[in-house]
């Protein structure tokens, strides 16, 4: 039979679950034969004694626990078939209503896919989407070329100037004694760049290859080291060699020299490349805004429970990321919370929620859209890009299709593919001639959520939330729960006591 529906608002659904006395009664069996051997019972060996004189012995209930996580996931699953829900996480047991031979009734908590209505999309404000390449931006390519192709040239007796790359040793000395950290050999330094404390690097400009001499300098009051800071130091310095950069010409030859025609075909080129680049980006950005103005302007009810599993995954990546950039994530929070007023125990757990939910709308969205423009991947454009997937890896697209993640990453690419062809619609319905809107502007029009952005606790899961393999990292613990678990433990801590007894 079907669950019978108690309330069905914002996304969750309050539901009765009834399981059977047949289906019970198999369940029971089930964890007979798994516990059997845990029990000793006069007159029997261990694991031989009938199902009834165990009940006997340790009470009715002794194995109430196993027989619904063996026969929970097949009766839900008969109820979710004929229910026609459109469930889109793991059910929550909220409780055990009743339990004896005759079978059991639960309460669950179900979180539904969201029925929304897609906002307005027509005539949002974007802004233009071209760029016209100022004489800067070429100026900048130029002399990012000009540098590319400079050669260095080696200074034997002209005095260094700022901008020349000097290789030197160096010994600092306090109070006559050398310090630790002060010295280094055949040290290059790009003089002006101010990698020094301030007046190191000026004292440097005007001496040649092969001179040995002192400078002093004083290390600024807010310095690193408590031992070095607002003292006078002096550093002996030897000069190994100067290099100085010497920039091509900047004619046609050096056009022709870098595969231009002339110098006004390599200025054209330049244009073309930077508003290609900057319009490609303006793009990307726009895309960025009209989701998010679409995620603003769509109310969508989330089912909290759904939000904390995809808040999950959120965290995972946050912390490999952090790992990634050499990062313990238990020692970064702790370093964070240490250091800002503003972040506490709740401000990841927070911020985690909150992306999860965006990332969900942002995909829900997606979706409406796909079906609101009749989007779709054609075959020949899949292939295009898998063929592309295979070459990345030196591999034909025969050998790609052995990949035991092939089927993923075709999915991936339809997904692109339709995400690409939605924003160009988008894109088409949009207002280019006025300016946007900042995000942080818009009134938020979403619908009321409270209970998603709550605390994330690490409970323990009820054993039929075991059995559903759900993951409740996110979740507060209800009453609910609270008052299953301790009747549900019952019969195990009886079974601890008796078996201690024997």
């Amino acid at each position: 039979m079907a669950f019978v529906i108690e309330n069905n608002e914002k996304s969750v659904a309050t539901v009765k679950m009834i399981i059977p006395a047949d289906e019970f009664e198999r369940g029971m069996r089930t964890a007979y034969q798994k516990n059997k051997n845990r029990f000793n019972v006069p007159g029997f060996r261990l694991g031989k004694a009938p199902r009834n004189l165990i009940e006997a012995r340790y009470g009715k209930d002794i194995f109430y626990q196993d027989a619904l996580d063996a026969v929970f996931a097949d009766v839900y699953n008969k109820n979710m078939e004929e229910s026609g829900l459109d469930v889109i996480s793991q059910p929550r047991l909220m409780s055990v209503d009743k339990i004896d031979e005759n079978g059991a009734e639960l309460t669950l908590e179900l979180s539904l896919m969201p029925v929304f209505e897609l906002g307005d999309y027509k005539n949002i404000p974007i802004g233009s989407l071209e760029y016209e390449p100022t004489q800067e931006d070429i100026d900048a390519e130029i002399d990012k070329n000009l540098k590319s192709n400079a050669r260095q040239l080696v200074l034997e007796s002209e005095l260094a100037e700022e901008g020349d790359t000097m290789a030197f040793d160096f010994e600092g000395f306090l109070d006559g004694e050398a310090f630790e950290g002060g010295q280094a050999e055949n040290f290059s330094l790009v003089l002006g760049s101010g990698n020094f404390i301030p007046g190191f690097e000026e004292k440097l400009i005007g001496h040649s290859a092969g001179e040995e001499f002192d400078i002093e300098v004083v290390f600024p009051e807010d310095y690193g080291s408590e031992m070095l800071a607002g003292k006078p130091a002096i550093f002996k310095i030897k000069v190994n060699d100067i290099k100085r950069t010497e920039l091509p010409e900047l004619d046609d030859d050096f056009a022709i020299d870098i595969g231009y025609e002339s110098i006004e075909d390599m200025k054209a080129n330049f244009a073309s490349s930077i508003r290609e680049t900057k319009e490609s980006s303006i793009l990307a950005e726009a895309n960025n805004y009209l989701m998010g103005y679409l995620i603003k302007n769509t109310p969508i009810d989330l089912p909290p429970k759904f939000v904390s599993e995809q808040a999950v995954y959120v965290r995972d990546d946050y912390e490999y990321r952090l790992r990634q950039s050499g990062y313990e994530p238990q020692q970064f929070y702790q370093y964070m919370m240490e250091t800002s007023e503003n972040i506490d125990e709740t401000y990841f757990m927070q911020m985690w929620l909150a992306q999860a939910a965006e990332q969900i709308k942002a995909d829900l969205i997606m979706q409406e859209l796909i079906k609101e423009f009749l989007v779709e991947a054609t075959e020949d454009e899949i292939e295009a890009e898998m063929n592309a997937l295979a070459e990345q890896q030196s591999i034909t697209l025969d050998e790609f299709k052995e990949d035991t993640y092939y089927d993923s990453y075709r999915a991936r690419v339809i997904n692109e593919l339709q995400a690409k062809k939605v924003y160009e619609n988008l894109v088409k319905e949009s207002d280019t001639e006025n300016p946007r809107v900042p995000l942080v502007d818009l009134v938020d029009n979403d619908a009321d959520q409270e209970g998603v952005l709550t605390g994330i606790q690490d409970d323990e899961e009820t054993s039929a939330e075991g059995a559903l393999d759900g993951q409740e990292v996110f979740e507060q613990e209800s009453e609910a729960d609270e008052s299953l678990e301790g009747e549900l433990s019952v019969a195990s801590e009886n079974d601890g006591e008796d078996q201690q007894e024997s």
